[in-house]
């Protein structure tokens, strides 16, 4: 089995649960509260042996190195057995290396991290958990390895628009990450900042339940945890975009109404505010395709109207 480079180790951040003074490891004691665990979406290519970068301190942490004395990784999934994969522990000069031994398959569903290390100070446990794709290794052949062709290939893949109620809006890549080669870009910007006066608008009555469909048949679509569409008056929202921005000396932007997207047979649903006006909605999701993966988002005007 393949071995992916270290330049193409899968980074993941742990959240540490239990901790204790290497000295006295019978006397616990809380871990810091700006501990976190990843919230993105992890993707394994199948049938590879990948590195991973387990990383646990948060910014401001004194960075050491650590010995990882156990790993334990396990997929999960509705209807399916959990799948207990096999990790490897390799020591190194700075810390201990690990990888992960992946099946040459196609999975979507839930990764377990769960950890236990050293470092010269303290004793840790973490667990943390991260929704997970992984491919078969025939799935990726075809994709661009250099990363202006894999531009390209994001681009046809999200050229066909999203259906939002009655019009057709643009569904862009937000944050996204290339299965076969970096495509990562410097402070990405979120959908609400492609807001001007000349986005595609459309009017409903108060409280109408809203239908959104993407039309790209290269694209799986699914809702983040607590996924919601964001409604700003659009006035607010274009004074500020034209002012500069976070760059400018207009007033933020504020949102003014969320409304929960639930999925439905025909995509996804959610319902408009009951309050009359000029609004700017937007809405973020996680995708999938078959060379990339990340979040995608629109961003439409409503005009709500009695």
């Amino acid at each position: 089995m393949a071995t992916l480079d270290a330049a193409e180790a899968f980074w993941i951040q742990l959240s540490i649960q239990e901790m204790a003074p290497e000295a006295a490891p019978d006397q616990p004691i809380e871990p810091p509260r700006f501990s976190s665990g990843w919230d993105g979406v992890v993707f394994l290519p199948g049938g590879a042996e990948t590195r991973l970068r387990l990383d646990s301190y948060p910014a401001g942490w004194p960075t050491t190195p650590i010995e990882i004395s156990r790993l334990r990784l396990t997929l999960h999934a509705d209807g399916r057995d959990p799948i207990k994969l096999p990790v490897r522990l390799e020591p190194g000069e700075e810390a201990t290396r690990a990888f992960v031994d992946v099946p040459n398959m196609t999975w979507s569903g839930t990764l377990e991290i769960v950890a236990e290390w050293q470092d010269p100070c303290f004793t840790y446990r973490a667990r943390s958990t991260a929704p997970l794709l992984i491919d078969p290794a025939a799935s990726i052949e075809g994709c661009a390895v250099r990363r202006e062709r894999a531009f390209d290939e994001l681009g046809a893949v999200f050229e066909p628009p999203i259906g939002v109620g009655p019009i057709d809006a643009n569904l862009s890549p937000w944050l996204f990450i290339g299965k076969v080669t970096p495509l990562a870009v410097i402070d990405p910007l979120p959908p609400y900042t492609g807001f001007t006066r000349e986005t595609v608008t459309f009017a409903a009555e108060p409280g109408t339940t809203i239908t959104a469909s993407s039309w790209s048949d290269e694209l799986d679509l699914w809702l983040p945890d607590g996924a919601l569409v964001e409604f700003y008056r659009r006035g607010e929202l274009i004074r500020w975009m034209e002012g500069g921005w976070i760059h400018g000396d207009e007033p933020e932007a504020k949102v003014v109404f969320r409304s929960r997207i639930v999925d439905s047979t025909d995509g996804f649903s959610f319902t408009l505010p009951d309050e009359p006006g000029r609004y700017a909605a937007t809405a973020l999701f996680n995708y999938n395709s078959a060379c990339s993966f990340g979040t995608a988002g629109f961003i439409v005007g409503v005009d709500v109207e009695t």
